[in-house]
């Protein structure tokens, strides 16, 4: 799931240079769906979500002129099952396949503070869309 949860972005790897997100606009496309959009004051390298209990995330597309986080580095706090149907990586393939359990989408298992992260190379981005699972994407909190 992706309930309680925070999106954090960082001008480095290191989850305590956050940024704030500007102007920040947001729109639910449809119940799988979360489309963000806002202007950060200079370039970040990484993006950072939080949250309680398990973590879901199907994909990832950060908007820079195109994709940029696309095939970069990802990584979460612990993989459901330790297998490759929930790794990290499921988040930035592309793949916007809501339907958990095929390979498409990232889960963490059940945990205290579980965090799912992207890591990519420095540049100006402007839009964030986040597709979780077809079945839910509640109570999310942009920072």
């Amino acid at each position: 799931y992706i309930t309680r949860s925070k999106l954090q972005f960082s001008k480095t790897t290191s989850i305590t240079s956050k940024i704030d997100c500007l102007n920040l606009k947001y729109f639910l496309v449809d119940n799988s769906t979360l489309d963000i959009q806002c202007d950060l004051p200079e370039a970040i390298e990484t993006v950072i979500i939080t949250g309680t209990g398990q973590t879901s995330l199907c994909s990832l597309y950060i908007n820079g002129g195109r994709n940029v986080a696309l095939k970069q580095r990802a990584r979460q706090t612990s993989t459901l099952s330790n297998s490759t149907l929930f790794d990290a990586s499921n988040g930035i393939d592309g793949n916007t396949n809501s339907t958990v359990g095929v390979g498409s989408c990232t889960h963490t298992e059940q945990e205290l503070k579980p965090m799912w992260t992207v890591t990519f190379p420095l540049s100006e981005i402007t839009r964030y869309v986040i597709y979780n699972r077809g079945d839910r994407l509640t109570s999310f909190l942009i920072l």
